[in-house]
């Protein structure tokens, strides 16, 4: 009988640990978020205002607020893609 009660207690211990994972992914979101959203001047400055507006319209939730910040990730990387790619062309028109 014993064996029984660890096979079914197996799958709920597996189920506990996962959730205890997420809850502690949460909780350390929830301690990282506000200082990557405030940031400092400088870095709000080089935010676009679509990133701004998204997160007034979050209205604090957590999931909305990192929807923002993705978006604003994506829309940075192609601005950096963007001035990296005249970079190149500076360097290699030098080069002539």
């Amino acid at each position: 009988m014993t064996s029984d009660v660890r096979a079914l207690l197996r799958p709920l211990m597996k189920t506990v640990g996962l959730l205890l994972t997420v809850a502690l992914r949460v909780v350390a979101c929830l301690l990282v978020l506000p200082v990557m959203v405030r940031g400092s001047y400088a870095a709000d400055r080089e935010m676009t205002q679509e990133y701004s507006t998204c997160l007034g319209k979050s209205n604090g939730v957590t999931i909305e607020m990192i929807n923002c910040i993705l978006a604003e990730t994506m829309r940075q990387d192609a601005r950096l893609n963007e001035n990296y790619r005249k970079l190149g062309r500076v360097l290699i028109n030098r080069r002539r």
